[in-house]
C-alpha cells in the first residue's frame, strides 16, 4: 500500500497533551476554574476491570484543536512535581499581567512577572505541582539580563557545564 515517499509527511497538530495527574476530580475542577477548560467527556477512558475513571480530557480555550488530557499515574505526577510539561503563549505583557492578576484572584500559587531571554514569563502551579508557563510572544529589547529564580526558573546551568 505505502509507495515511495521523498520526504516527511506533514503533521496537522498537536492532537493532545498528557498531563499525570493524582486526582482527576482535583485537576478537572483546578484546570476548569484556573483556565477555563471544558471537559471533553467523550474523550475520557475508563478501567475496564473496574469501570473506574482513568482520565479526563479537556479543551482550553486559545488552544484551538489541541486538548490536554489529565490522566492518573501518580507515580509519574510525583516524579515530574516542578517540571513544566507545557509552556502556553500570550500576545503582549499586558495579557500576561492580566494573567498574574487572575492567577492572584484564585489565591493560584506563582512566580512573580520575570524577564526571560526573549519577553515575559509567569509560572504558576497546578494541584500536582507541575509547573506551567506563561510567555509572551511580544519580545523585549535584546540588552535585557533575564530573570534569575532558582525555584520558578529551575536551575539555568542544569548540566553544570560551562
Amino acid at each position: 500500500m505505502a509507495g515511495n515517499v521523498s520526504s516527511a509527511p506533514v503533521i496537522a497538530g498537536i492532537h493532545h497533551l498528557t498531563i499525570p495527574i493524582s486526582n482527576i476530580g482535583v485537576s478537572l475542577a483546578w484546570y476548569q476554574n484556573v483556565m477555563g477548560a471544558t471537559h471533553e467527556a467523550q474523550y475520557d477512558h475508563d478501567d475496564a476491570t473496574t469501570g473506574q475513571p482513568y482520565s479526563s480530557t479537556i479543551s482550553v480555550p486559545g488552544m484551538g484543536r489541541t486538548l490536554i488530557e489529565l490522566r492518573v499515574d501518580v507515580t509519574q505526577s510525583a516524579n515530574q512535581q516542578m517540571w513544566d510539561p507545557v509552556t502556553l503563549g500570550v500576545e503582549t505583557l499586558e495579557d500576561l499581567e492580566t494573567w498574574g492578576d487572575w492567577l492572584n484572584e484564585l489565591n493560584v500559587s506563582r512566580s512573580p512577572l520575570y524577564v526571560s531571554s526573549q519577553g515575559w514569563i509567569i509560572v504558576f502551579m497546578d494541584p500536582d505541582r507541575h509547573f506551567l508557563r506563561i510567555y509572551t510572544y511580544e519580545t523585549h529589547s535584546a540588552n535585557v539580563s533575564s530573570s534569575q529564580d532558582p525555584f520558578w526558573l529551575g536551575d539555568q546551568n542544569p548540566t553544570g557545564s560551562s
